[in-house]
């Protein structure tokens, strides 16, 4: 009995215990608890207030911050929040196996493949795609002067390669070069403010290129100072124009010399721009090539320049070059050797393309071949020139060893040669050739023909030399000795009498 109503009461405990449980179901639902932390949990700092965190024995992995986030979204390291980057800016190194947070609009670090970790940047990396502290002439970019102080400094900067100009400059030193660089003078003008001065000087070192990307850009000497001295450097004419030069030496627009060391020398190459209105009161008004030195020009102008000496415009010295390819030499004066070109002591003048125009000289009134010297003529023309005393075109010492050799190209004035013939000296016009025959008009150049063909008193001899008589002659019953005296020495060529 009593095992019964222990039972019953038993049983009735149960379902009192059960009535309160139900009745709470029935009128709410519990949550489970929520983490409630702000940043990250890591092992070493759990969050003490959190329902979840907080609990003895909870993991950081449980923490809602550390939750794998939405699709797309960058998976951040472990205990770290991504801070977002301001515009611009270039995100910080990654640690290892990090994935780069996604970067703002306008930064520089690149996409990064899914998974992979973007590397550290260098400094150097940084600044230059940023272009952050770079300046033009550390980018090769142009650099623009726009005074005197700052023309100076670009010149002898290392880092610079073309300068600018960006107004008109008026300096008062000489601008010594002693590297490669570029000047563009850009429509503006390079003056100096002194007498006598050399613009530039180019040394043994010094690599040198002018240019005019503008319209009208000059160097003006002002009729006071000196264009270029080159000292066994180099000078490139590209564009541009060197006007109004004057020196009481030779060469006012450009002076060409060795420099210090052995076999160093100087060279002028000019493939565009103009000299014009250039003035030595010695030799040379535009160029003076100095010994072993070389001149090409490929093209631009030089003209009305004047030498008050010899060389109007260009004076070819001892074992120097001159090598005409094309441009134009016109309208320039020599006082006495050389309208256009002088060429004296073993030194060459090459002409294969170009014009020679308008110049005027008492003798050569193109060109003037000195003793020893050479003027090879295999192209190019020269036209309208004028000599008051011989050689409107050109004139050949070929008595003292100058040569004229003409294989293409044209001349329309008189071509003169000096001879010395039994001391005397006899000028003769023509080069023995078809086109241009010798011109004999007196007894002298009739004997000095003969001579030439029968290769006697040290004349050279051409056998098939043409000559055109040009005046009636009489030798006066004088002895003579017939051209091509015996068969073995005929006269081959053709004599127009």
């Amino acid at each position: 009995m009593k095992k019964r109503l222990f039972s019953i009461l038993l049983a009735l405990c149960m379902v009192l215990c059960l009535v309160p449980t139900t009745a709470f179901a029935e009128s709410e639902t519990e949550e489970p608890p929520v983490c409630s932390c702000e940043t990250a949990c890591t092992a070493e700092a759990m969050n003490a207030d959190c329902p979840i965190c907080g609990v003895e024995g909870a993991l950081p992995e449980n923490c809602a911050k550390c939750a794998q986030p939405a699709d797309g979204a960058a998976v951040q390291p472990e205990g770290e929040v991504s801070d977002p980057q301001p515009e611009g800016e270039v995100s910080d190194p990654q640690p290892e196996k990090e994935v780069s947070d996604p970067q703002p609009e306008g930064e520089v670090s690149d996409p990064q493949p899914e998974g992979k970790v973007s590397d550290p940047q260098p400094k150097a990396a940084l600044t230059a795609l940023s272009g952050e502290g770079e300046t033009p002439a550390a980018s090769g970019a142009v650099t623009d002067v726009s005074t005197a102080a700052d023309l100076t400094a670009a010149i002898a900067n290392p880092d610079v390669n073309t300068v600018r100009l960006a107004a008109n400059i008026d300096i008062s030193n000489t601008l010594t070069v002693n590297r490669t660089v570029t000047l563009d003078l850009n429509g503006y003008t390079l003056t100096v403010n002194g007498n006598e001065w050399d613009i530039f000087s180019v040394y043994e070192s010094g690599n040198l290129t002018v240019k005019d990307s503008g319209t009208g850009g000059k160097i003006d000497g002002q009729n006071k100072n000196c264009g270029f001295c080159i000292y066994g450097g180099v000078l490139t004419l590209e564009s541009g124009t060197i006007i109004n030069c004057m020196t009481d030496g030779d060469g006012s627009a450009v002076d060409i010399s060795s420099g210090d060391s052995e076999g160093v020398y100087g060279k002028f190459v000019m493939n565009g721009g103009a000299i014009t209105n250039c003035k030595a009161t010695d030799d040379g008004g535009a160029v003076d090539i100095g010994k072993g030195c070389t001149f090409i020009m490929n093209s631009g102008t030089i003209s009305g320049c004047r030498a008050d000496d010899d060389a109007g415009a260009i004076f070819i010295k001892g074992n120097a070059s001159f090598e005409m390819k094309g441009g134009t030499i016109e309208n320039c004066s020599a006082g006495f050797c050389g309208g256009a070109v002088k060429i004296r002591n073993t030194s060459s003048f090459t002409m294969t393309g170009g014009t020679i125009s308008n110049c005027t000289a008492q003798q050569g009134g193109g060109v003037y071949i000195d003793d020893s010297s050479t003027f090879n003529m295999n192209g190019g023309s020269i036209a309208n020139c004028t000599a008051v005393n011989g050689g409107n075109s050109v004139f050949v010492m070929s008595g003292t060893g100058g040569k004229f050799t003409m294989t293409d190209g044209t001349v329309d004035g008189s071509v003169t040669l000096h001879f010395t013939v039994a001391g005397s000296d006899v000028y003769m016009d023509g080069l023995g050739t078809a086109a241009y025959p010798y011109q004999i008009s007196t007894a002298d150049q009739l004997k000095l023909f003969r001579d030439i063909v029968n290769g006697s008193n040290g004349q050279t001899q051409n056998r098939g030399a043409y000559a055109v008589l040009t005046a009636d002659i009489d030798l006066n019953n004088e002895p003579w000795m017939p051209i091509g005296p015996d068969r073995d020495s005929a006269y081959t060529g053709t004599f127009d009498g």
